[in-house]
């Protein structure tokens, strides 16, 4: 969750926010749109709480829980200095606030999303994003690669991977 105290108020007050229904709670939610998600077609964005929602099909998902980003993985298709600096635009241009996008934007749960989404593909792609990572953040997906390790699905490259980088965090 971002600090949504900090963050919100920066924003200035011409910036024009969404107003959509939570499809958990049947909940109206005002939210400030940040990335377009393609080519899933979902929005990521920032609701007045400071939690991260999606918008898929005129529904909103609040993005609460490691395993609720699941809907995010499309991301990985992408560099993550790209989305990095799409992200940064849109803080930093767009709603006025000046902050470090890697405190703030939830690039290790899209992470932990593809590792331990069960598929090869989703977790070399995460992989890649992982690689770029800062140290302290790879930290947070420690049960992440230890499941990985051990998963039946996940190739003897994977496997080794994860296995590799939980030696190295060990040092």
């Amino acid at each position: 969750m971002i600090d949504a105290r900090s963050i919100l108020s920066a924003i200035s007050s011409d910036v024009s926010c969404k107003e959509s229904i939570v499809h958990e709670s049947g909940e109206k939610v005002k939210w400030y749109p940040i990335l377009k998600c393609d080519p899933a077609g979902l929005l990521l964005g920032v609701e007045q709480e400071g939690k991260w929602v999606v918008e898929a099909k005129s529904c909103l998902y609040i993005l609460s829980e490691a395993g609720s980003f699941w809907r995010l993985v499309s991301l990985l298709e992408q560099p993550l200095n790209d989305i990095r600096s799409e992200v940064a635009e849109v803080f930093n241009k767009s709603l006025d606030v000046s902050t470090n996008i890697d405190d703030i934007f939830p690039f290790t749960d899209i992470v932990r999303s593809g590792l331990e989404f069960g598929t090869k593909h989703w977790a070399e792609k995460a992989f890649e994003w992982y690689d770029e990572l800062l140290p302290e953040k790879k930290q947070h997906l420690r049960d992440s690669l230890t499941k990985l390790e051990t998963a039946k699905w996940a190739s003897q490259k994977l496997r080794q991977k994860a296995k590799k980088e939980l030696k190295r965090m060990d040092f």
